[in-house]
């Protein structure tokens, strides 16, 4: 008999130093699910570790946009590697070794959809209410550059406003707590000031999902 058909057991060890949730687990679903705060249990990709040998030289760090596409992939129940992800796409989504663009159309090579919304405190609990990881593209990340990250919880969401998201960073950790500083606005846990844009915040569902989350959508 197949062992991991056996162990459903869910081993939970999680802890704040700072600004970091340090999480240990191996299954979906919810930690938290209240009407202040959502925590999701999501598998964390690395966009370093996570890649084979033969191309770490070349994609080197380059992989937040895959790495986050994999992550949300994973959460719907594909088994798909990094690798997997990143030869799959084309250019018009990532160049190797590069950057990314077109992450919305991510999703459709792997028969998935791409749910676009606005961004606010409101649609990001929502969604995040609902089960949904959300992609969430950061600016002057370490004071440097672009960065993907994947928003896997909220806290503290009261009266339309919220204190943080919690954040899958497939280039730090897991579980990383950016504070808001204004609803376009983090702050890294560096103590990076982080602009929210230039994509949409997107989610991704199975091709076949209708769900209607009531979100404000951008034309």
């Amino acid at each position: 008999m197949n062992i991991a058909l056996i162990l459903t057991t869910i081993i939970i060890s999680t802890s704040y130093s700072g600004n970091q949730l340090n999480t240990t687990t191996e299954s979906s679903g919810f930690f938290i699910k209240s009407n202040k705060e959502v925590l999701l249990n999501i598998p964390y990709t690395h966009q370093i570790d996570d890649l084979n040998e033969e191309s770490k030289s070349l994609i080197r760090n380059t992989a937040c946009g895959p790495a986050s596409i994999t992550m949300a992939l994973k959460h719907l129940e594909d088994s798909i590697k990094l690798n997997e992800v990143i030869d799959t796409l084309p250019n018009s989504v990532y160049v190797k070794g590069d950057r990314f663009y077109n992450l919305y159309d991510a999703a459709k090579f792997f028969n998935k959809k791409t749910n676009k919304f606005k961004n606010s405190y409101s649609n990001i609990f929502s969604v995040l209410n609902e089960g949904h990881p959300v992609i969430l593209n950061i600016q002057n990340y370490d004071n440097i550059t672009g960065h993907a990250i994947v928003i896997v919880g909220m806290k503290d969401y009261e009266n339309g406003k919220a204190k943080s998201l919690i954040a899958h960073d497939p280039y730090r950790g897991p579980y990383r707590e950016f504070v808001y500083l204004d609803e376009n606005t983090l702050l890294q846990p560096e103590g990076n000031t982080n602009y929210i844009g230039i994509l949409d915040p997107f989610y991704i569902t199975n091709k076949e999902s209708n769900e209607n989350l009531h979100l404000s959508f951008k034309k």
